[in-house]
C-alpha cells in the first residue's frame, strides 16, 4: 500500500499532509513515530482509571498529532472526546464513551494499515 492510498484507505487528507511534508518518505517515517507514542496507552489507562484530568490531557494530544497528520477522523473523534472533558467532565457520560470508542477503533484501524505501508 503506498501512503497515497493508506490516506484513501482512512479517509484522511492525503494532499494536505503532502503539502505539509513535502514527501511520502519523512509523511511514513511521521506516521511510525504516531505508533510509537504511548498515548492510546496512556488514554485507555486514563480512561479506565476514569482519571477525567487524563483523559481529556491524551485526547488533546492525539487530537493534536492526528491534525498535524491529516488523520481527519481520528482528529474528529478525539476532539470531541476532548470537548466533552474540557472543564472537568464528562458532560454527557454516554456520548463519552461513543467518542472515546470511536477514538479506539480508528486508532486500531489506522495502525493497522500504516502496518500495510510499503
Amino acid at each position: 500500500m503506498t501512503v497515497k492510498q493508506f490516506y484513501e484507505e482512512i479517509h484522511g487528507d492525503y494532499e494536505e499532509i503532502l503539502g505539509r511534508l513535502a514527501s511520502e518518505d519523512r509523511i511514513k517515517r511521521f506516521l511510525i513515530k504516531f505508533l510509537e507514542t504511548d498515548d492510546m496507552t496512556s488514554l485507555k489507562a486514563a480512561w479506565k482509571d476514569n482519571n477525567i484530568e487524563e483523559i481529556f490531557g491524551y485526547a488533546h494530544r492525539i487530537k493534536g498529532i492526528s491534525l498535524n497528520l491529516s488523520l481527519s477522523n481520528l482528529a474528529t473523534y478525539s476532539s470531541e472526546l476532548t470537548e466533552e472533558y474540557r472543564g472537568g467532565g464528562p458532560k454527557d457520560e454516554q456520548k463519552a464513551q461513543e467518542w472515546y470508542s470511536k477514538c479506539v477503533e480508528e486508532y486500531e484501524m489506522i495502525a493497522a494499515n500504516i502496518a500495510k505501508i510499503e
